[in-house]
């Protein structure tokens, strides 16, 4: 029987600021550069075009969390590489 205690949690329980920021965050572009194939971060050109999508209210709150998730993420991708 699976630990509940250590399942993958869902969206849903995060508040709705968070559920917006990893909703957009996966409709980012990802760069990486041409080269060696590095991954850059997002491609953060479209966030107004997202945040306006999805009538984001609190803009603030939401880039922060979707920096915040792109910080884990870039860490995530560096030591992958």
């Amino acid at each position: 029987m699976p630990d509940p205690a250590r399942l993958p949690l869902s969206l849903d329980v995060f508040p709705y600021e968070v559920q917006s920021a990893f909703i957009i965050f996966n409709h980012l572009p990802d760069r990486w550069e041409g080269m060696s194939g590095s991954y850059l971060g997002k491609d953060w050109a479209a966030i107004g075009f997202f945040m306006e999508l999805f009538d984001v209210e609190d803009v603030k709150t939401v880039v922060f969390f979707i920096s915040m998730i792109e910080s884990k993420y870039s860490k995530h991708m560096a030591d992958k590489a």
